[in-house]
Protein backbone atom coordinates (compact mmCIF):
# COMPACT_ATOMS: atom_id res chain seq x y z
CA UNK A 1 0.00 0.00 0.00
CA UNK A 2 3.03 2.37 0.93
CA UNK A 3 4.55 1.38 -2.72
CA UNK A 4 1.25 2.35 -4.47
CA UNK A 5 1.02 5.66 -2.49
CA UNK A 6 4.49 6.54 -3.55
CA UNK A 7 3.05 7.10 -7.03
CA UNK A 8 0.76 10.00 -5.83
CA UNK A 9 4.00 12.04 -4.58
CA UNK A 10 6.83 11.85 -2.31
CA UNK A 11 6.14 10.08 0.95
CA UNK A 12 8.53 12.46 2.50
CA UNK A 13 5.93 15.84 1.19
CA UNK A 14 2.73 13.95 2.00
CA UNK A 15 -0.15 12.44 0.13
CA UNK A 16 -3.32 12.55 -0.26
CA UNK A 17 -5.10 9.57 1.29
CA UNK A 18 -8.75 8.37 -0.13
CA UNK A 19 -9.92 8.49 3.54
CA UNK A 20 -9.27 12.56 2.93
CA UNK A 21 -6.48 12.50 5.43
CA UNK A 22 -2.51 13.03 4.70
CA UNK A 23 0.19 10.59 5.46
CA UNK A 24 3.67 11.54 5.77
CA UNK A 25 6.61 9.76 6.70
CA UNK A 26 9.76 11.05 8.53
CA UNK A 27 13.08 9.97 9.68
CA UNK A 28 14.73 11.84 12.04
CA UNK A 29 18.47 12.26 10.46
CA UNK A 30 22.07 11.51 12.36
CA UNK A 31 24.72 13.20 10.69
CA UNK A 32 27.83 11.01 10.77
CA UNK A 33 30.65 12.42 9.02
CA UNK A 34 28.60 14.36 6.96
CA UNK A 35 26.55 12.47 5.72
CA UNK A 36 23.06 12.44 6.70
CA UNK A 37 22.11 9.03 8.37
CA UNK A 38 18.80 7.66 9.54
CA UNK A 39 18.71 5.72 12.77
CA UNK A 40 21.46 3.28 13.51
CA UNK A 41 24.57 2.12 11.10
CA UNK A 42 22.20 -0.56 9.29
CA UNK A 43 23.45 -1.95 5.38
CA UNK A 44 20.10 -0.28 4.52
CA UNK A 45 20.65 3.34 6.31
CA UNK A 46 24.31 3.04 4.71
CA UNK A 47 22.73 2.53 1.35
CA UNK A 48 20.48 5.69 1.37
CA UNK A 49 22.95 7.80 2.98
CA UNK A 50 25.67 6.67 0.39
CA UNK A 51 22.92 7.23 -2.50
CA UNK A 52 22.26 10.82 -1.03
CA UNK A 53 26.32 11.80 -0.73
CA UNK A 54 26.14 10.81 -4.32
CA UNK A 55 23.01 13.29 -4.97
CA UNK A 56 23.98 16.05 -3.05
CA UNK A 57 27.80 15.54 -4.95
CA UNK A 58 26.40 15.58 -8.39
CA UNK A 59 22.87 17.63 -7.99
CA UNK A 60 22.27 18.26 -11.70
CA UNK A 61 22.45 14.50 -12.34
CA UNK A 62 19.29 12.87 -11.05
CA UNK A 63 20.08 9.87 -8.48
CA UNK A 64 18.11 7.23 -8.02
CA UNK A 65 17.77 4.44 -5.94
CA UNK A 66 16.48 0.74 -7.33
CA UNK A 67 15.73 -1.78 -4.97
CA UNK A 68 13.55 -4.48 -4.92
CA UNK A 69 13.32 -3.91 -1.24
CA UNK A 70 10.15 -1.94 -0.21
CA UNK A 71 11.25 -0.54 3.16
CA UNK A 72 14.57 0.70 1.75
CA UNK A 73 12.13 2.28 -1.23
CA UNK A 74 10.31 3.89 1.62
CA UNK A 75 13.04 5.02 3.47
CA UNK A 76 14.99 6.73 0.72
CA UNK A 77 11.68 8.10 -0.37
CA UNK A 78 10.72 9.80 2.67
CA UNK A 79 14.08 11.09 2.66
CA UNK A 80 14.17 12.71 -0.60
CA UNK A 81 15.94 10.35 -2.37
CA UNK A 82 14.21 9.07 -5.70
CA UNK A 83 13.64 5.30 -5.55
CA UNK A 84 12.20 2.81 -7.73
CA UNK A 85 11.45 -0.70 -7.69
CA UNK A 86 14.08 -3.12 -9.93
CA UNK A 87 11.45 -4.89 -12.34
CA UNK A 88 13.08 -8.20 -13.63
CA UNK A 89 9.80 -8.41 -15.51
CA UNK A 90 11.30 -5.81 -18.47
CA UNK A 91 14.48 -8.46 -19.31
CA UNK A 92 13.81 -11.69 -20.87
CA UNK A 93 15.72 -14.08 -19.07
CA UNK A 94 17.22 -16.16 -22.44
CA UNK A 95 18.72 -12.55 -23.58
CA UNK A 96 20.85 -12.93 -20.52
CA UNK A 97 24.66 -14.38 -20.53
CA UNK A 98 24.88 -17.43 -18.58
CA UNK A 99 28.60 -17.82 -18.17
CA UNK A 100 28.41 -20.83 -19.28
CA UNK A 101 28.58 -22.56 -22.97
CA UNK A 102 29.03 -25.89 -24.90
CA UNK A 103 32.36 -26.57 -26.38
CA UNK A 104 33.42 -29.31 -28.63
CA UNK A 105 37.03 -29.87 -27.67
CA UNK A 106 39.52 -32.76 -29.78
CA UNK A 107 41.16 -35.21 -27.34
CA UNK A 108 44.45 -33.15 -28.15
CA UNK A 109 42.65 -30.46 -27.00
CA UNK A 110 41.28 -31.83 -23.83
CA UNK A 111 45.04 -33.24 -23.03
CA UNK A 112 46.33 -29.89 -23.34
CA UNK A 113 43.67 -28.60 -21.00
CA UNK A 114 44.33 -31.00 -18.52
CA UNK A 115 48.23 -30.52 -18.70
CA UNK A 116 47.46 -26.99 -18.45
CA UNK A 117 44.15 -25.86 -17.03
CA UNK A 118 43.65 -23.26 -20.28
CA UNK A 119 41.48 -23.67 -23.36
CA UNK A 120 41.84 -20.93 -26.18
CA UNK A 121 38.53 -20.07 -27.11
CA UNK A 122 39.98 -19.22 -30.88
CA UNK A 123 38.79 -15.55 -30.69
CA UNK A 124 34.92 -16.97 -31.43
CA UNK A 125 32.88 -13.75 -30.07
CA UNK A 126 30.09 -15.22 -28.82
CA UNK A 127 31.86 -16.75 -26.11
CA UNK A 128 32.42 -13.56 -24.52
CA UNK A 129 29.65 -11.34 -22.76
CA UNK A 130 31.29 -8.05 -23.50
CA UNK A 131 30.96 -9.24 -27.22
CA UNK A 132 27.36 -7.65 -29.20
CA UNK A 133 27.90 -10.75 -31.82
CA UNK A 134 25.19 -13.37 -30.89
Amino acid sequence: MLDGLRSQGRLSEGVVLSTGGHLRIIFQSKTRNGHAGVGNNSVDSRIVALARSIQKARPRIPTILVTKDINLRIKADALGLPAEDYESDRVLIEDLYTGMFDLAASAGEMAGFRAEGELELRGDPKYFPTSTAR
